[in-house]
């Protein structure tokens, strides 16, 4: 017959013996577990670091591509203020609205928006429209003249549009 304490003492042993086992393995899963997040941590941060970098080369290409874009006009610009300016001579007014034109026929290409026309009647809209004169204001939707045209980009106002109250 067998010895009922060697038999706890042995089954203890037993017990023992696999929860260290247990645990072992719960360390190596863990330590594992801690790596791949370390790993894939790393990865999230090159993904971050070369999606930057692309959008960053898209940006400089695009801005590349805007600058070609107006290069001419800017230069035609540059010349006709030379001649204005240092050499004296006269420059047709249509001369350079034509070249002025140019340019911001570039800048629209590239996502510049009007907002509103010179001499145009519109409903108020205090989003996209400001008053020439700060003595002026009138409710939403009142009539008001545009007097120098709004710029958005990208759906973003950067500059409201100046109006006048409408001449009834």
């Amino acid at each position: 017959m067998s010895d009922p304490m060697l038999d706890k003492s042995t089954e203890s042993e037993k017990d023992e013996n696999a929860a260290q086992t247990a645990i072992q393995t719960l360390r190596l899963e863990l330590t594992d577990r801690d790596q791949r997040i370390q790993r894939l941590s790393q990865e999230i941060e090159r993904l971050h670091f070369a999606i930057r970098e692309q959008a960053g080369e898209q940006v400089y290409q695009e801005m590349e591509h805007l600058i070609a874009e107006t290069a001419g006009p800017v230069t035609q610009i540059l010349l006709q203020a030379d001649l204005v300016e240092k050499q004296g001579k006269n420059l047709q007014s249509r001369d350079i609205l034509t070249v002025a034109r140019r340019l911001v026929r570039s800048l629209e290409n590239h996502g510049l928006e009007l907002v509103g026309a010179i001499g145009e009647k519109a409903a108020f809209q205090p989003d996209i429209h400001a008053f020439l004169s700060n003595s002026e204001s009138c409710p939403p939707g009142h009539p008001v003249t545009v007097r120098l045209v709004g710029i958005q980009y990208r759906g973003k106002i950067l500059r409201k549009a100046s109006v006048e109250k409408a001449e009834d």
